[in-house]
């Protein structure tokens, strides 16, 4: 049964970590998919608060005021699905020269989803992911003298009240919300698991130590979240709290795993250079007795 679930691809890395005596892929992969369902509420608490932001700020500095998404589809205060264009500075080519025009998409995905020709601005704002308003918004609206970066600076509170720390934020934000969207590894990476120089499986202490060294930075980008959607939602605060202490309890054995397997590791190099050293004592003596 479990294979109909899980591919032999996804289970790769896990397998190696189950052959090191970490425990078994299986249930390493649902671990990682329990981490991940933790963070979903501080990523889908900053995606909302960050676009709403976003969209408010824009909406006062722009001269298009709230039509500043669009270039066609208005009818009256809706929208038409099927009719919406983005602004030009929104649009650009896909590889294959076709347009791409993430608004109008989003405009199309919202009437398709809700079941109706005509459509809200929210349902709008709302069908245009993290990666739109991070990614593409700001070089947008550079274009029409509007910084993003700095507008919505200017409307938070500490930490995020500094540009150049919320464009950084973000944007690490927004890579790490696209793992959990997309359903890839968290904790461990390809690069803890396998070697850079031929893809092949790591062994040993370089397994190990690359393990260990993976879980400081991970705990960093948790807080990290839970922070920022404190920051956005501080309402939530509560319910954001427990996250990093419930992450480090779900990982809890998988460190005490790795910790056991170093101390075994370094206790077994020790018993073999203690070995040689006693095989060379013994060789001396045997010299030293000849005549």
């Amino acid at each position: 049964m479990p294979d109909l679930v899980f591919s032999a691809a996804r289970l790769r890395g896990y397998r190696v970590l189950e052959t090191a005596g970490l425990g078994d892929a299986l249930s390493l992969q649902i671990l990682d998919r329990v981490i991940a369902g933790r963070l979903w509420l501080p990523y889908s608490l900053i995606e909302i608060a960050f676009r709403n932001a976003a969209d408010r700020c824009v909406t006062g500095a722009h001269k298009a005021g709230e039509d500043w998404l669009i270039q066609d589809g208005r009818d009256g205060d809706a929208f038409l699905a099927k009719s919406v264009s983005g602004a030009k500075a929104f649009r650009g080519q896909r590889d294959d020269a076709t347009e791409d025009d993430p608004i109008g998409e989003a405009a199309r995905m919202a009437g398709r989803q809700l079941n109706r020709d005509r459509i809200s601005r929210d349902d709008l704002v709302a069908h245009l992911m993290l990666g739109f308003w991070v990614s593409r918004c700001p070089g947008a609206l550079a274009a029409d003298g509007i910084d993003l970066w700095k507008l919505l600076a200017a409307n938070l509170a500490l930490p995020l009240n500094d540009a150049a720390r919320l464009a950084k934020v973000m944007t690490q934000l927004l890579r790490i919300r696209n793992r959990i969207a997309h359903h890839e590894p968290l904790l461990f990476r390809a690069k803890h698991v396998f070697a850079a120089k031929d893809g092949s499986p790591k062994t040993g202490a370089t397994l190990i130590s690359d393990l260990q060294a993976a879980i400081p930075p991970f705990l960093a980008e948790v807080a990290l979240a839970t922070e920022t959607a404190k920051a956005f939602a501080p309402m939530a605060s509560k319910y954001l709290d427990a996250i990093p202490d419930q992450i480090r309890v779900e990982i809890a054995p998988l460190e005490a795993a790795l910790a056991a397997e170093r101390r075994r590791l370094k206790e077994a190099r020790e018993a073999r250079i203690a070995a040689r050293q006693a095989e060379r004592a013994a060789g001396d003596k045997r010299n030293r007795a000849r005549p």
